[in-house]
């Protein structure tokens, strides 16, 4: 329902915009010309007047691109960061056109606006813009999360859907929307969560006539596809705002992301959350870290390196394919640690039982401390791995394992990692499979760099010596009897996973 006083807090939006933008120019004029703070090569302008023409232009385009990027929409469910981005560019296509029409709109005599000013007010008034809209979100927010400017609002459903929008309402106080009553077919009269529930579904009409509301959020699974059909058809003639609450919950797979192509919505539910910017920050985050624990530890490679050659004849690195972001194989490098040409002896069965006969002495030492594991840094710097992600495997294993285990495959929507949150958690090796995927698509959901660093730390203290970590419940036997199954490991692969 669209509140009265809604329009009015538009209308005062818009002209504390359009003050802000000519404030914005006065701090820049004075900031390039009189301030002292820039170096002024030739006689500056005097007075404001200077700016006449242009400050209008500049006006006038702020209010149509902003009504056009829909900067006075209501935001009452947005982030910042969302409203961030819609001031930066709304500012810098209006900064835009205003430079190219001052350009071909001049005609002397009249005084050219400084190239220098124009670049002073590009960095001024998206500055001011973000103080005062930011402070403007904070005031708001402080007087919802207080009980003031609140929507009252309904939701029907008491699945998972509507349990999960209802706690998500009542975290986000700062949305300001109060839940009044849940509908449903069945607990009706009851208290459902602290909420009374009312119903029947069928009657949403009549009961938003009369208990009404200022929202209304559909929250049934998509099993009840024609109930949904025929609330929003009933919610069609009433006066309140219907949103839809999509069952993404019945789909096990990654982030979900909203597209649009043309006046079609989209819902991308593979999204990964390492694309972008975000993307770009990990990277350079493996690159930094990669490099420097490489640099520190430097004796201690060399030292690995000169008792795995002087104490078994072969090559000093172990390499093997693996497959890490989207299905895409590269050679995996590690310190040998068994005898050479290995896959020759018993090469049928995984390397994982400490005392075969084909792990050498100092193999067994290296193993114990993870060290044959380093030189995967290598494949970090190389772009193969990131620091932290899924365990890389083996391309046979993933066709196996993506048909045999729901959800394996999406591991593969990031790139693996030297260590994980599996890992550090205890489950290496041949431990469950079934936890090790839960622990990766856990990563997945939570990811940030924060989450990240965490892993590194645990790694270090936790997950660094092998027998120092924790030993995972022992896999149901089904589970077992799969993973026996899918561990024959083909000749030429014995090297094995050792994390």
């Amino acid at each position: 329902m669209v509140k009265e006083h809604s329009q009015f807090g538009v209308a005062l939006m818009g002209i504390i915009d359009l003050a802000v933008t000519a404030g914005a120019w006065i701090v820049s004029f004075h900031l390039r010309f009189h301030w002292g703070l820039l170096p002024v090569y030739h006689n500056p302008p005097q007075h404001l007047a200077y700016l006449d023409s242009t400050l209008v232009l500049t006006l006038l385009l702020a209010l149509l691109v902003f009504s056009w990027l829909g900067m006075y929409r209501p935001r009452r469910m947005q982030t910042f960061g969302a409203e961030l981005w819609d001031i930066l560019r709304a500012c810098a296509l209006v900064w835009l056109v205003e430079v190219a029409l001052s350009h071909f709109l001049y005609r002397p005599p009249a005084p050219r606006i400084s190239i220098g000013l124009q670049l002073v007010y590009l960095g001024v008034w998206p500055l001011l813009l973000v103080v005062w809209r930011g402070t403007l979100r904070g005031l708001l927010h402080w007087s919802r999360s207080r009980g003031y400017n609140q929507r009252s609002a309904a939701i029907i459903g008491t699945g998972r859907l509507g349990q999960r929008l209802l706690h998500a309402l009542r975290g986000e106080r700062w949305t300001g929307y109060r839940v009044l009553y849940l509908v449903e077919d069945h607990r009706i009269g009851e208290q459902f969560l602290g909420v009374p529930v009312r119903g029947p579904i069928e009657d949403i009409d009549r009961l938003v006539d009369q208990y009404p509301v200022d929202c209304v959020f559909v929250a049934l699974p998509q099993t009840r596809a024609p109930q949904i059909a025929e609330v929003l058809g009933k919610l069609a003639t009433e006066p309140v705002d219907v949103n839809v609450v999509p069952d993404l919950l019945s789909y096990q797979f990654l982030n979900h992301r909203v597209l649009q192509i043309g006046e079609l919505p989209l819902v991308n539910l593979t999204d990964s959350p390492q694309r972008g910017v975000r993307g770009l920050l990990k990277r350079a985050l493996d690159l930094v870290g990669a490099a420097a624990v490489l640099l520190l530890a430097s004796p201690l490679l060399l030292a690995v390196a000169l008792a795995v050659k002087l104490t078994s004849p072969g090559p000093l690195f172990y390499r093997q394919r693996r497959a890490s972001l989207g299905g895409r194989e590269f050679d995996l490098i590690k310190f040998r640690s068994m005898v050479h040409h290995a896959d020759r002896h018993n090469g049928h069965e995984w390397s994982t039982d400490p005392a075969d006969p084909r792990i050498t002495p100092v193999g067994r030492v290296i193993r114990r401390l993870s060290l044959d594991e380093l030189p995967q840094l290598i494949n970090v710097l190389r772009g193969d791995m990131s620091l932290v992600g899924p365990r890389p495997e083996l391309p046979q294993f993933i066709r196996r394992f993506s048909r045999q285990v729901p959800r394996y495959a999406l591991r593969h929507h990031v790139k693996a990692g030297l260590t994980g949150w599996a890992q550090v958690n205890g489950y290496r090796g041949r431990t469950s499979l079934r936890k090790r995927i839960q622990y990766d698509l856990d990563y997945i959901h939570r990811w940030s760099l924060g989450f990240d660093l965490r892993i590194l730390l645990l790694t270090a203290v936790r997950g660094f010596y092998d027998g120092g970590r924790k030993t995972p419940r022992r896999p149901e036997p089904a589970q077992m009897e799969m993973e026996r199954e899918a561990f024959a490991v083909p000749v030429g692969e014995a090297e094995g996973e050792q994390g």
